[in-house]
């Protein structure tokens, strides 16, 4: 008489197949209700480019109130380092932020002055500052 042989049935390879195709569709549901749900409000641009101010002093040596501008000698950048600091800079004209009143400053006044990596324009010695703060 024939044996039948009887085949080994193996469900441990058919499982595994089964559980990463399941591990597959959690995974997109997950992604897609991430991508659901709102993100933050705040722009990471404008938070990474107000991290990147420079400060400086300088003494007003002249005022154009009708141009919005302050013409500014003994430009010195104000640094967290000894050596970022005390080196004169020289004369620069100021371009000054719409908030900040021109005609409140004199000749001989010390400002202290904020501006973004992209507010110094070497050729034409000019400077956008974004934030002006009035000294004695």
């Amino acid at each position: 008489m024939e044996q039948w042989r009887v085949m080994e049935y193996r469900p441990i390879k058919f499982i595994y197949f089964l559980a990463s195709i399941g591990l597959v569709l959690v995974a997109a549901v997950i992604t897609s209700l991430v991508n659901l749900s709102p993100g933050p409000t705040v722009d990471i641009r404008a938070r990474a480019g107000a991290q990147n101010l420079m400060t400086f002093t300088a003494t007003v040596s002249s005022v154009e109130t009708v141009e919005g501008s302050v013409t500014v000698d003994n430009l010195t950048m104000v640094g967290k380092e000894e050596t970022d600091t005390g080196k004169n800079l020289g004369t620069w004209k100021l371009l000054t932020p719409t908030r900040f009143n021109v005609a409140s400053v004199q000749t001989g006044t010390t400002l202290t002055i904020r501006v973004p990596g992209t507010g110094l324009d070497i050729a034409n010695r000019t400077i956008n500052a974004t934030e002006i703060a009035v000294g004695r």
